[in-house]
């Protein structure tokens, strides 16, 4: 599926949650969170949903919350969305569940529109239900999802004017809240998050999570393969890999060295690049130089565009105010990607047709080919190397010099490199998880935005790459951009508070076929990639 910023919203929270399903079941591994009694807006708000309050989007309180503490509502002074949550016990399933959560706070509920079920985003969370509702007059939407762990179910509900519902801020914004729709689990706190002890010389822990990974995660997830990586302290402290390169019952074992794309988590990569640079005084006005300062003379197209006037830091921390449009990649020839000249051209042109839909630092705004003109115009500062050096192969060139060699990444680059390399797999529309044989050709089209995506790596090369950014705090550490109270992006990274209420800097990657995830506390200098 690909999105445009006029994607309906549940489809891109499906995308969302694609993206992190396996880092949310490493960290319930991990995990360590509680539950108080909290007050919101003059209300008190159960337990249950405490976490909740700490994603609100900004400006948004609780507006109700019912006398048997099944459901809390959220809204804000001039915004017409209206969204809660809700806690039923006896575990009713599927639309049931979400009519059931509006009739207690809003009375009869609408007529479904259409139903699905969705992906669990846990071990335990399965029968995940989506209901779009038939609203009455127009501009008018509203949603529902489900889902049950053991005796309970969890809704998050959604209403109001349709460009708020569906809008791509908001899309994300409830996807925190509903992620943060979590039983509680006693007996954890932020100082117990220490994994050395647990994990290293092959102890009680490692065994622990081995099982777990090969006999839950695996299986729930449906792939046939993927690795882990655990640091702390400047040291690895697992390393593993888990099935096989393929669903072939002859396939090779995944090892911590096997490549996959890491998608999106090529961002912070970017901006890592950028930063080494400013800092060696390498681009003339560092952050705060525009893109057409550094683009401009040899690209007379991007001339007098809106896009081109934004900083490098307002091109990579997501609150430039344009719109998502990654559909516009497959714009392009599959054989006019051989050609840097050409899939640079692809980039320009697609940016030349942005038109800002927010206003700068208004709402946080997820943009791909925003971040790749940064990582070409970081390039772009750079003094060919040979002549006739493409704006891609410099920028390739920057990655080795400053983040591949000196950090050890030897099987890290744009391209997959020898045969120990996993097969992309997809969800068909049953559910059944195959492989994608022509995944490999359409995962090319990310070369015409390589600095937002396009990176491959393994889990050895990555837990190197965490370990130095845990070494090394670093102004990409911290946001930006708010998206809720509690959250933010910065320079290529969110940064958080997380449920785990630990100052969490993360990101994660999806390309077509693959998923990725890397995460870590600087505080107790522990992360993980996945």
């Amino acid at each position: 599926i690909i999105f445009s910023e006029r994607s309906p919203g549940f489809l891109q929270v499906l995308f969302l949650f694609g993206a992190m399903r396996l880092a949310v079941l490493l960290l319930m591994w991990i995990g360590f969170c509680g539950a108080v009694r909290l007050r919101g807006g003059g209300i008190t708000v159960p337990g249950w949903a405490s976490d909740c309050l700490r994603f609100l989007p900004r400006g948004f309180q609780v507006t109700q919350a019912t006398q048997d503490g099944r459901e809390v509502s959220f809204g804000s002074p001039g915004v017409d969305l209206e969204f809660a949550v809700a806690k039923l016990r006896g575990a009713p399933r599927g639309a049931l569940a979400i009519a059931m959560a509006w009739q207690g706070l809003w009375g009869e509920p609408p007529a479904v529109a259409m139903q699905y079920p969705l992906a669990g985003d846990g071990v335990d969370f399965f029968d995940g239900h989506h209901v779009v509702f038939a609203m009455e007059g127009a501009g008018r939407a509203a949603w529902g999802k489900s889902k049950v762990h053991g005796n309970l179910s969890y809704v998050l509900l959604a209403k109001g004017r349709a460009s708020e519902v569906g809008a791509e801020v908001r899309v994300v914004e409830m996807a925190k809240v509903f992620s943060a729709l979590r039983p509680e689990v006693p007996g954890f706190s932020a100082e117990n998050v220490s994994v050395t002890s647990l994990l290293a010389n092959d102890g009680k822990g490692a065994t622990m999570l081995r099982a777990f990974v090969a006999e839950q995660i695996i299986p729930f997830a449906g792939v046939s393969g993927m690795s882990v990586a655990v640091v702390e302290g400047g040291q690895v402290v697992f390393c593993e890999g888990f099935g096989r390169l393929s669903s072939a019952p002859s396939a090779a074992a995944v090892t911590n060295h096997t490549q996959f794309m890491i998608g999106s988590v090529t961002k912070s990569f970017t901006t890592l690049v950028i930063s080494k640079l400013v800092k060696e005084g390498r681009i003339p006005g560092g952050w705060n130089a525009t893109a057409v300062r550094l683009l401009g003379p040899g690209l007379p197209q991007i001339t007098g565009t809106e896009w081109a006037q934004l900083s490098l830091r307002g091109l990579v921390s997501g609150g430039a105010g344009f719109p998502r449009k990654d559909g516009m990649i497959l714009g392009v020839p599959l054989a006019d990607l051989q050609d840097d000249a050409k899939c640079e051209g692809a980039l320009w042109r697609a940016l030349s047709s942005l038109r800002r839909v927010r206003q700068a630092g208004e709402s946080f705004t997820y943009q791909n080919q925003l971040v790749a003109a940064a990582g070409l115009a970081a390039a772009a500062a750079v003094a060919e190397k040979t002549p006739g050096e493409s704006l891609l192969q410099r920028y390739e060139r920057l990655l080795e010099e400053k983040i591949f060699r000196p950090r050890g990444m030897q099987d890290s680059g744009l391209s997959p490199r020898g045969s120990d390399v996993a097969k992309p797999q997809g969800v068909e529309a049953d559910g059944t998880v195959r492989e994608m044989p022509g995944a490999v050709s359409l995962n090319r089209y990310f070369k015409t935005m390589a600095p937002a995506g396009l990176i491959w790596s393994n889990a050895a090369d990555m837990a190197k790459y965490v370990m130095a950014e845990i070494a090394e705090p670093s102004e990409r550490h911290v946001a930006i951009q708010p998206i809720t109270e509690k959250e933010g992006y910065g320079l290529g990274f969110f940064v958080g508070q997380g449920l785990w209420k630990l100052k969490t800097v993360y990101h994660g990657g999806t390309t077509i076929g693959f998923t990725s995830y890397l995460f870590f506390f600087p505080a107790k200098k522990v992360g993980a990639v996945i």
